[in-house]
């Protein structure tokens, strides 16, 4: 009933709610193969808020005292963010996920580099996709946002990998001029054309 009234984002939840995760990402999939709907963007948020809910839920628990009842909704978060980290991660070189939004609803609170991940890595292969010079400006912005919270976390070379590409700049492999669309940028701030720098991880004049 819900998918047939168009309500995906309720349609996904049943499927979160029920810890039916795989269920929700193929719905997502079938449903919306053009991405005309943004559904994997939509699922995306809906594991973002999960976690934020429980990470608040914990906070809570830990003021009452409640240690076990903190514990145990810290590890339902730990889930959502799972979940959120693995979909960024089968996604990063395709189109469905909108960069702008991810970066507007990505919880303030997680870190950026840890051991067994590195967001600066995972959002430049995602973003250098289907970057446009708007979303470049709503990167910037967003970016800057999460830098002004109190959190220590190392966003400086993300933000640096995304300048606006001007009419003068120059692919540092091939050195003719770049366009805002078709490009690949690096946690170094290296810019390049796709074809120039064809793998996401490794920028060609620093390898």
């Amino acid at each position: 009933m819900l998918i047939k009234e168009n309500r995906h984002s309720d349609a996904m939840k049943k499927y979160v709610d029920a810890n039916e995760f795989d269920k929700a990402e193929e719905f997502c999939l079938t449903k919306d193969k053009n991405n005309t709907h943004g559904l994997l963007t939509t699922l995306l948020t809906i594991y973002f808020e999960y976690y934020q809910n429980y990470m608040t839920e914990a906070k809570h628990l830990l003021e009452a005292k409640d240690i076990s009842g903190q514990a145990k909704s810290k590890q339902k978060a730990q889930i959502y963010e799972e979940r959120a980290l693995r979909l960024m991660r089968n996604q990063k070189a395709k189109t469905q996920l909108d960069p702008v939004t991810v970066l507007s609803k990505i919880p303030d609170d997680w870190e950026i580099i840890t051991g067994d991940r590195n967001l600066i890595s995972l959002f430049s292969s995602m973003f250098d996709q289907t970057l446009t010079v708007e979303e470049n400006i709503e990167i910037s912005k967003n970016l800057s946002k999460m830098e002004r919270q109190e959190n220590q976390y190392e966003l400086n070379e993300l933000k640096s990998a995304y300048l606006l590409i001007g009419e003068e700049s120059t692919c540092k492999v091939c050195k003719r001029p770049l366009k805002p669309n078709n490009i690949r940028v690096y946690p170094n701030g290296g810019v390049f054309h796709q074809r120039c720098a064809k793998d996401p991880s490794e920028c060609p004049i620093t390898r």
